[in-house]
Parts: C-alpha cells; sequence; structure tokens
C-alpha cells in the first residue's frame, strides 16, 4: 500500500500576493524593530553598569547622560550608545582616558558594553541591527 501525498497549493492573483508580500515584510520588520528594541535597553544597562562600578558614581552625571536610541532606516536598524551633555563633558575622557602628566587610562565603558552586547546578537541578524558607539563631541557633531 502506497502513500501518496497531496499538496496543496493556492493560487493568488498579483494583488493579493504583493498584500502578502506586505504583510510578511512588515511582521518581519516589526520582529527586528522588537530585537532592536531589546538590544538598546541592553547597551543602555551594561553602560550604566559599566559607569557606576569603574570608575565609581560619584554625582551620577555620567550615569544619566548614557543613551541608546534606535533609528530605523530602510534597510535596518542603527542603534546608537552616547554618553555626555553640557554637565558630563568629561564623558569622552573617562571613555577613552588622558595623556600627559596625571593621565587617567580608559575605562571603556561604553566600549565593554558595546562588545557584550553584540557578542550575543546572531551573526545572520547582525546585517540587519547597525550597532555603532557615538559620542557627540568626538566626533564634532552635535545633536
Amino acid at each position: 500500500q502506497t502513500s501518496a501525498s497531496c499538496v496543496m497549493s493556492r493560487v493568488y492573483r498579483f494583488d493579493q500576493f504583493v498584500d502578502l508580500m506586505n504583510r510578511k515584510h512588515l511582521n518581519t520588520r516589526k520582529t527586528f524593530e522588537r530585537l532592536a528594541v531589546r538590544v538598546r535597553r541592553q547597551l543602555s544597562y551594561e553602560a550604566k553598569k559599566n559607569a557606576t562600578t569603574y570608575p565609581r558614581r560619584r554625582t551620577g552625571e555620567l550615569y544619566k547622560s548614557i543613551k541608546a536610541t534606535v533609528k530605523p532606516t530602510q534597510d535596518e536598524f542603527l542603534i546608537s550608545l552616547t554618553a555626555g551633555n553640557e554637565t558630563a563633558f568629561y564623558a569622552r575622557f573617562v571613555e577613552l582616558g588622558t595623556s600627559g602628566k596625571g593621565s587617567m587610562a580608559p575605562r571603556y565603558y561604553l566600549r565593554r558594553a558595546f562588545e557584550k552586547v553584540n557578542s550575543f546578537v546572531p551573526n545572520d541578524l547582525k546585517q540587519y541591527l547597525g550597532l555603532y558607539l557615538r559620542d557627540p563631541d568626538f566626533y564634532g557633531q552635535r545633536e
């Protein structure tokens, strides 16, 4: 006795097919957006944790200045991690260190957060999530 498998296929009109593909694209995009938001939250958490342990938190201004944002583009979601503002102008010096007499070693509180979170993002999803560090003062841009 042989069993024949019957595969049922549906025929779509072109407009139905386009509508179906658009809905699938929206669902996929929403999935990536949820992932980007989770990555953003984790980045912010790790960076703030790093900024309070080494160096130890004193005023809380550096901690409060740390921001992770998600910016959707046509093809991907860009996630940026920034630190520093008018009050915490020293964020760059804490991250990168200083040179000269009485220099301070770099603490890499942002970079360590980035590397930890980036290691958990699956390789096949990294092409859709642009994860980068950004210091507005360091790069000469201010938002």
